[in-house]
């Protein structure tokens, strides 16, 4: 394409930014094209456009991350990635710290909330080192005038890295939480607690995690805060369900689907309807499960979530092989194969599902091969760069 081409483009795409700063939302697809443009692209633009940037612009942007966050986590991805783009515009040091702080942090959310690790690690970083720019004297000592940000993005970037399966993740959310507690942030502590001790669910420390939950569950309820309550209703349930007690972990499941939904909470429904179909699948009901399942892969799928998509089908293939219905694996992905690449499924897992398919074809699928594509996409969820290798 011509130079000539390219900067038409630009101006182009630049009207229509300025017609959605302006409240044309039809322009809305104008934010993606922005936010995935090549870095030269993306500085001719803003030489040809700096009449656009300023910090409001930014603020709005990282806002606009926030409120998607729990409906649209892709969209939310794409507002925080073009908020991080125009952060580093302000003079001012302080105006510098709190806009571009808070977009890396709004843009780490998103990527968490997406299951992208490693790059949501990363943000918290960028984030925590703006946040740090701004310096003020307490009792001779000069800190970060933004000491609650700072808490909340340790916070989240200790829960990434366990999520990653860095147990050192456990002691960087205990400080952030303990940081809250200190400055007479109730609410976010209490949220802090939660998160904290859905970590320990991940490393399989159930007793702890649900007393930390039953904690936190009391403060939820008594202050009325319907979205933690739902949160840690999932993950009492997931406890429950870990150690056997299927009732008490489908009420919990129950209770937390029926306040996310009434929130509006969409990207939280169906992680918690998986984590119904595991409790159905460990008292072997099969069906119910597989049901269940199929309908999250649908929603992960909706979610702009494609990798968390194959996970999930990773977990219909199990039910199926466990179920003795082994012979309904090879047809399920050639059902579902043009759907997750539709939605963006990176090649290496493409090639994985193709492997998955290929075997089930020949009925010679095994346990190992099952594991392994699941541990394969877990490694590809903390690190995108990740290569499939076949199971031996």
């Amino acid at each position: 394409m011509s130079e000539w081409r390219v900067t038409a483009m630009l101006r182009k795409m630049a009207e229509r930014f300025r017609a959605w700063l302006a409240g044309d939302e039809s322009e809305t697809a104008v934010i993606p094209e922005l936010a995935n443009l090549p870095d030269r692209a993306w500085y001719e633009l803003v030489d040809m456009a700096s009449d656009l940037i300023a910090p409001e612009t930014t603020q709005r942007l990282t806002r606009e991350s926030r409120a998607l966050l729990t409906t649209n986590p892709g969209d939310a991805v794409l507002f925080g990635r073009l908020a991080t783009r125009l952060a580093d515009q302000p003079k001012d040091v302080t105006v510098l710290a709190i806009v571009s702080g808070d977009a890396w942090y709004a843009y780490a959310l998103a990527l968490k909330e997406v299951a992208e690790f490693a790059r949501a690690k990363a943000a918290c970083e960028q984030a925590e080192f703006f946040y740090h720019l701004d310096i003020e004297t307490v009792d001779g000592i000069a800190v970060s005038a933004h000491q609650k940000q700072l808490a909340l993005c340790a916070l989240i970037r200790g829960r990434v890295m366990c999520s990653m399966g860095d147990r050192s993740g456990l002691e960087v959310m205990a400080k952030a939480c303990l940081s809250l507690w200190s400055q007479g942030e109730t609410v976010k502590y209490v949220e802090g607690r939660t998160l904290y001790a859905s970590a320990l669910v991940g490393f399989g420390d159930y007793a702890q995690a649900m007393r930390v939950f039953q904690d936190t569950l009391t403060v939820a309820r008594r202050d009325g805060d319907e979205s933690v309550e739902a949160y840690i209703s999932n993950n009492i349930g997931m406890c429950y369900s870990a150690l056997g007690e299927i009732k008490k972990a489908r009420q919990c499941f129950a209770n937390a689907l029926k306040l996310f939904e009434r929130r509006g909470d969409l990207a939280e429904v169906p992680r918690v309807r998986f984590n119904l179909a595991v409790a159905l699948k460990s008292s072997g009901r099969y069906a119910e499960a597989v049901s269940e399942l199929h309908k999250v892969q649908a929603e992960f799928l909706v979610l702009g979530m494609p990798v968390v998509a194959a996970q999930v089908l990773m977990e219909i293939v199990e039910t199926k092989f466990v179920s003795n219905r082994q012979g309904d694996i090879a047809r399920l992905c050639d059902l579902v194969l043009p759907t997750f690449l539709a939605a963006g499924l990176p090649r290496e897992a493409e090639r994985a599902m193709a492997y998955l398919r290929e075997v089930s074809q020949r009925l010679m699928l095994r346990e190992e091969d099952i594991t392994g594509v699941r541990a394969f996409l877990d490694r590809l969820e903390a690190s995108p760069a990740t290569t499939f290798t076949p199971p031996a």
